[in-house]
Protein backbone atom coordinates (compact mmCIF):
# COMPACT_ATOMS: atom_id res chain seq x y z
CA UNK A 1 0.00 0.00 0.00
CA UNK A 2 1.21 3.35 -0.70
CA UNK A 3 0.59 6.27 1.46
CA UNK A 4 -0.72 9.25 0.52
CA UNK A 5 1.12 12.29 0.71
CA UNK A 6 -0.20 15.03 4.04
CA UNK A 7 -1.15 17.99 1.13
CA UNK A 8 -2.96 15.33 -0.70
CA UNK A 9 -4.74 14.38 2.24
CA UNK A 10 -5.34 17.89 3.43
CA UNK A 11 -7.29 18.30 -0.21
CA UNK A 12 -9.94 15.50 -0.01
CA UNK A 13 -13.57 15.62 1.62
CA UNK A 14 -14.21 15.09 5.11
CA UNK A 15 -15.83 11.35 3.88
CA UNK A 16 -13.17 10.26 1.74
CA UNK A 17 -10.12 11.51 4.27
CA UNK A 18 -12.42 8.81 6.54
CA UNK A 19 -12.56 6.37 4.39
CA UNK A 20 -8.83 6.73 3.44
CA UNK A 21 -7.56 6.22 6.79
CA UNK A 22 -9.90 2.97 7.26
CA UNK A 23 -8.78 1.47 4.49
CA UNK A 24 -5.05 2.15 5.66
CA UNK A 25 -5.63 0.89 9.18
CA UNK A 26 -7.08 -2.27 7.58
CA UNK A 27 -4.11 -2.75 5.96
CA UNK A 28 -1.89 -2.24 9.04
CA UNK A 29 -4.14 -4.43 11.38
CA UNK A 30 -3.31 -7.50 8.41
CA UNK A 31 0.28 -6.24 8.55
CA UNK A 32 3.02 -7.31 11.51
CA UNK A 33 6.36 -5.70 11.70
CA UNK A 34 9.61 -7.99 11.06
CA UNK A 35 11.19 -7.22 13.90
CA UNK A 36 10.16 -8.00 17.41
CA UNK A 37 11.85 -7.38 21.05
CA UNK A 38 12.00 -10.04 23.86
CA UNK A 39 10.09 -8.12 26.71
CA UNK A 40 12.69 -9.49 29.07
CA UNK A 41 15.40 -7.57 27.32
CA UNK A 42 13.06 -4.48 27.37
CA UNK A 43 12.73 -4.99 31.25
CA UNK A 44 16.46 -5.11 31.28
CA UNK A 45 16.96 -1.77 29.49
CA UNK A 46 14.34 -0.40 31.99
CA UNK A 47 16.33 -1.24 35.12
CA UNK A 48 20.29 -0.57 33.56
CA UNK A 49 18.64 2.66 32.48
CA UNK A 50 19.67 4.51 35.88
CA UNK A 51 23.19 3.93 35.24
CA UNK A 52 23.43 6.46 32.62
CA UNK A 53 21.91 9.21 34.18
CA UNK A 54 23.11 11.52 37.59
CA UNK A 55 19.80 12.65 38.45
CA UNK A 56 16.21 11.83 40.05
CA UNK A 57 12.72 11.51 37.94
CA UNK A 58 9.65 13.21 38.71
CA UNK A 59 6.32 12.41 37.19
CA UNK A 60 3.45 14.47 36.70
CA UNK A 61 0.14 13.35 35.10
CA UNK A 62 0.13 10.08 35.69
CA UNK A 63 -3.75 9.73 36.24
CA UNK A 64 -3.95 10.89 32.39
CA UNK A 65 -2.45 7.68 31.35
CA UNK A 66 -3.55 5.49 33.88
CA UNK A 67 -5.63 2.27 32.55
CA UNK A 68 -5.25 -0.13 29.66
CA UNK A 69 -6.06 2.36 26.64
CA UNK A 70 -3.26 2.41 24.32
CA UNK A 71 -2.00 6.00 23.39
CA UNK A 72 -0.06 7.74 21.21
CA UNK A 73 2.83 9.84 22.98
CA UNK A 74 4.37 13.23 21.36
CA UNK A 75 7.19 14.56 22.93
CA UNK A 76 9.73 16.98 23.13
CA UNK A 77 13.02 16.07 22.11
CA UNK A 78 16.10 17.36 24.16
CA UNK A 79 19.25 15.08 24.47
CA UNK A 80 20.49 11.56 24.39
CA UNK A 81 19.16 10.57 27.92
CA UNK A 82 15.56 10.69 26.11
CA UNK A 83 15.87 7.44 25.23
CA UNK A 84 16.65 5.56 28.35
CA UNK A 85 13.54 8.02 29.74
CA UNK A 86 11.60 6.43 27.65
CA UNK A 87 12.72 2.86 28.97
CA UNK A 88 12.32 4.00 32.79
CA UNK A 89 9.37 5.99 32.57
CA UNK A 90 6.76 3.32 30.37
CA UNK A 91 8.59 0.50 32.92
CA UNK A 92 6.44 2.38 35.45
CA UNK A 93 3.61 3.03 34.23
CA UNK A 94 3.60 -0.49 32.53
CA UNK A 95 2.77 0.20 29.12
CA UNK A 96 4.54 -1.18 26.34
CA UNK A 97 5.82 1.27 24.00
CA UNK A 98 7.39 1.31 20.77
CA UNK A 99 9.43 4.62 19.74
CA UNK A 100 9.56 6.23 16.60
CA UNK A 101 13.46 6.87 15.81
CA UNK A 102 15.57 7.86 13.17
CA UNK A 103 17.80 5.70 11.59
CA UNK A 104 20.69 7.88 10.01
CA UNK A 105 23.16 9.39 12.29
CA UNK A 106 23.34 6.66 14.73
CA UNK A 107 26.89 4.68 14.97
CA UNK A 108 26.39 0.81 14.97
CA UNK A 109 25.90 0.43 18.87
CA UNK A 110 23.09 2.29 19.35
CA UNK A 111 21.50 0.79 16.12
CA UNK A 112 21.65 -2.09 17.91
CA UNK A 113 20.63 -0.48 21.58
CA UNK A 114 17.40 1.25 19.67
CA UNK A 115 16.43 -2.20 17.94
CA UNK A 116 16.64 -3.67 21.31
CA UNK A 117 14.25 -1.40 22.55
CA UNK A 118 11.50 -1.80 20.34
CA UNK A 119 12.25 1.03 18.29
CA UNK A 120 10.68 1.61 14.85
CA UNK A 121 13.61 3.10 12.93
CA UNK A 122 13.45 5.32 9.58
CA UNK A 123 15.82 7.13 7.09
CA UNK A 124 14.50 10.62 7.35
CA UNK A 125 15.67 11.18 3.74
CA UNK A 126 14.14 8.14 1.81
CA UNK A 127 10.36 8.52 1.10
CA UNK A 128 10.22 4.54 0.72
CA UNK A 129 11.86 4.09 4.25
CA UNK A 130 9.29 6.60 5.82
CA UNK A 131 6.25 5.54 4.05
CA UNK A 132 7.33 1.51 5.04
CA UNK A 133 8.23 2.94 8.91
CA UNK A 134 5.07 4.77 9.37
CA UNK A 135 3.25 1.54 7.83
CA UNK A 136 5.44 -0.78 10.17
CA UNK A 137 4.70 1.62 13.50
CA UNK A 138 0.84 1.63 12.89
CA UNK A 139 1.02 -1.94 12.93
CA UNK A 140 2.89 -2.22 16.06
CA UNK A 141 0.33 0.30 17.62
CA UNK A 142 -2.51 -1.82 16.46
CA UNK A 143 -1.57 -4.89 18.09
CA UNK A 144 -1.28 -3.23 21.23
CA UNK A 145 2.02 -1.42 21.54
CA UNK A 146 1.75 2.06 22.74
CA UNK A 147 3.56 5.04 20.27
CA UNK A 148 5.68 7.73 21.37
CA UNK A 149 7.09 10.31 18.86
CA UNK A 150 9.26 13.27 19.04
CA UNK A 151 7.36 15.47 17.14
CA UNK A 152 10.44 17.73 16.25
CA UNK A 153 12.10 15.16 14.55
CA UNK A 154 15.30 16.02 16.22
CA UNK A 155 16.81 17.89 19.09
CA UNK A 156 15.69 21.36 20.11
CA UNK A 157 18.59 23.05 21.26
CA UNK A 158 17.01 26.77 21.08
CA UNK A 159 18.23 29.52 23.68
CA UNK A 160 14.74 30.51 23.97
CA UNK A 161 12.14 28.22 22.00
CA UNK A 162 10.48 25.55 23.82
CA UNK A 163 9.81 23.89 20.83
CA UNK A 164 10.82 23.55 17.66
CA UNK A 165 8.03 23.40 15.11
CA UNK A 166 6.63 19.80 15.59
CA UNK A 167 5.93 17.53 11.41
CA UNK A 168 2.26 16.52 10.96
CA UNK A 169 3.31 12.88 10.23
CA UNK A 170 2.03 12.33 14.24
CA UNK A 171 -1.32 13.74 13.81
CA UNK A 172 -1.19 11.04 10.57
CA UNK A 173 -0.49 8.07 12.48
CA UNK A 174 -2.86 9.33 15.44
CA UNK A 175 -5.70 9.53 12.46
CA UNK A 176 -4.68 5.69 10.80
CA UNK A 177 -4.37 4.04 14.57
CA UNK A 178 -7.39 5.72 16.04
CA UNK A 179 -5.35 6.37 19.11
CA UNK A 180 -5.50 9.43 21.17
CA UNK A 181 -2.27 11.58 21.15
CA UNK A 182 -0.98 12.21 25.00
CA UNK A 183 1.20 15.65 25.13
CA UNK A 184 4.09 14.94 27.10
CA UNK A 185 6.99 16.78 28.37
CA UNK A 186 10.36 15.66 29.36
CA UNK A 187 12.03 18.63 30.89
CA UNK A 188 15.65 18.41 32.14
CA UNK A 189 16.43 20.95 34.85
CA UNK A 190 19.79 22.24 34.40
CA UNK A 191 22.49 23.51 36.95
CA UNK A 192 23.09 27.26 37.84
CA UNK A 193 26.94 26.74 36.86
CA UNK A 194 29.53 25.62 34.08
CA UNK A 195 29.88 21.90 33.83
CA UNK A 196 32.80 19.72 33.37
CA UNK A 197 31.12 16.16 32.53
CA UNK A 198 27.48 16.00 30.77
CA UNK A 199 26.67 13.15 33.95
CA UNK A 200 27.16 16.60 36.76
CA UNK A 201 24.54 18.57 33.23
CA UNK A 202 20.95 18.05 35.33
CA UNK A 203 19.42 18.34 38.53
CA UNK A 204 16.22 16.17 37.81
CA UNK A 205 13.86 15.58 34.67
CA UNK A 206 9.97 16.57 34.68
CA UNK A 207 8.26 13.74 33.24
CA UNK A 208 4.43 15.83 32.39
CA UNK A 209 1.88 13.94 30.78
CA UNK A 210 -0.83 16.04 29.56
CA UNK A 211 -4.53 15.29 28.69
CA UNK A 212 -5.32 12.79 25.67
CA UNK A 213 -5.87 14.48 22.53
CA UNK A 214 -8.52 12.98 20.35
CA UNK A 215 -7.74 13.36 16.67
CA UNK A 216 -10.70 14.00 13.93
CA UNK A 217 -10.88 13.30 10.29
CA UNK A 218 -13.26 16.51 10.18
CA UNK A 219 -10.67 18.75 11.07
CA UNK A 220 -7.39 19.78 9.04
CA UNK A 221 -4.04 17.46 10.00
CA UNK A 222 -2.08 20.93 10.15
CA UNK A 223 -4.24 22.97 12.43
CA UNK A 224 -4.77 19.75 14.64
CA UNK A 225 -0.78 19.67 14.53
CA UNK A 226 -0.54 23.27 15.61
CA UNK A 227 -3.06 22.88 18.42
CA UNK A 228 -0.96 19.67 19.62
CA UNK A 229 2.41 21.97 19.68
CA UNK A 230 0.54 25.25 21.36
CA UNK A 231 -0.91 22.45 24.34
CA UNK A 232 3.36 21.65 24.34
CA UNK A 233 4.56 25.04 24.61
CA UNK A 234 2.27 26.20 27.29
CA UNK A 235 2.96 22.58 29.29
CA UNK A 236 6.92 23.87 28.96
CA UNK A 237 6.48 27.10 30.13
CA UNK A 238 4.22 26.40 32.94
CA UNK A 239 7.11 24.24 34.23
CA UNK A 240 9.66 26.54 33.56
CA UNK A 241 7.65 29.31 35.45
CA UNK A 242 7.30 27.10 38.26
CA UNK A 243 11.29 25.96 38.47
CA UNK A 244 12.14 29.64 38.02
CA UNK A 245 13.32 29.02 34.96
CA UNK A 246 13.57 32.28 32.73
CA UNK A 247 14.20 31.87 28.92
CA UNK A 248 11.54 34.77 27.26
CA UNK A 249 13.92 36.82 25.01
CA UNK A 250 17.50 36.36 23.94
CA UNK A 251 18.64 38.40 27.01
CA UNK A 252 17.62 36.09 29.79
CA UNK A 253 20.47 33.88 28.39
CA UNK A 254 23.65 33.10 30.28
CA UNK A 255 25.94 33.04 27.21
CA UNK A 256 28.80 31.31 28.85
CA UNK A 257 26.72 28.40 30.07
CA UNK A 258 24.46 27.96 27.32
CA UNK A 259 27.69 27.56 25.45
CA UNK A 260 28.65 25.32 27.95
CA UNK A 261 26.06 22.65 28.27
CA UNK A 262 24.61 23.00 24.98
CA UNK A 263 28.64 21.80 24.15
CA UNK A 264 28.44 18.89 26.77
CA UNK A 265 24.99 17.69 24.78
CA UNK A 266 26.39 17.79 21.66
CA UNK A 267 29.94 16.03 21.81
CA UNK A 268 30.36 14.59 25.87
CA UNK A 269 27.11 12.48 26.33
CA UNK A 270 27.67 8.89 26.65
CA UNK A 271 27.54 6.89 23.26
CA UNK A 272 26.61 10.04 21.38
CA UNK A 273 27.48 12.94 19.26
CA UNK A 274 25.00 15.27 17.55
CA UNK A 275 25.93 16.29 13.90
CA UNK A 276 24.67 19.74 13.21
CA UNK A 277 24.89 19.99 9.48
CA UNK A 278 23.23 16.38 9.39
CA UNK A 279 19.93 17.36 12.02
CA UNK A 280 19.33 20.64 11.39
CA UNK A 281 18.11 19.63 7.93
CA UNK A 282 15.47 17.72 9.56
CA UNK A 283 13.74 20.36 11.59
CA UNK A 284 10.47 22.07 10.17
CA UNK A 285 11.28 25.69 8.38
CA UNK A 286 8.77 27.82 9.33
CA UNK A 287 8.44 31.52 7.35
CA UNK A 288 11.41 33.23 8.39
CA UNK A 289 13.30 30.12 8.26
CA UNK A 290 14.42 27.73 11.77
CA UNK A 291 17.28 28.91 14.29
CA UNK A 292 17.86 25.89 16.23
CA UNK A 293 21.31 26.55 18.20
CA UNK A 294 23.32 29.81 19.46
CA UNK A 295 27.36 30.41 19.45
CA UNK A 296 29.84 33.29 19.47
CA UNK A 297 30.84 35.08 16.11
CA UNK A 298 34.27 36.20 15.30
CA UNK A 299 32.98 39.73 16.97
CA UNK A 300 31.94 37.18 20.09
CA UNK A 301 28.38 38.61 19.62
CA UNK A 302 26.10 35.76 20.43
CA UNK A 303 23.90 34.72 17.07
CA UNK A 304 22.18 31.98 15.68
CA UNK A 305 25.05 29.30 14.36
CA UNK A 306 26.43 25.81 14.39
CA UNK A 307 28.36 25.89 17.95
CA UNK A 308 31.05 23.54 16.30
CA UNK A 309 33.54 21.17 18.06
Amino acid sequence: MDLKGLKEIEALAAAERKEYFEETRRFCENRRAKWQTNPFILWGIAKLAPLFRGFEIEYEGLENVSGDETFIFLCNHSNSHDFFIIRETFEKINKNVTPLGAWDGLNPITRLWFRLSNVTLIKRDSKQSKERGILDYCSRILHGDNGFVFGEATWNLHSIKPMQNVKAGVTEIALITGKRIVPTIFEYVEVDGLCKKESKLYKKCIVRFGKPVAISTERSIFGQTRELQNIMEKMRREIWFREGIVRDKLSDIDIDRYINHTYLKKYKAFGFQYDTSLESQFLLKGESGVENEYCLDEQRDFVPGFLKK
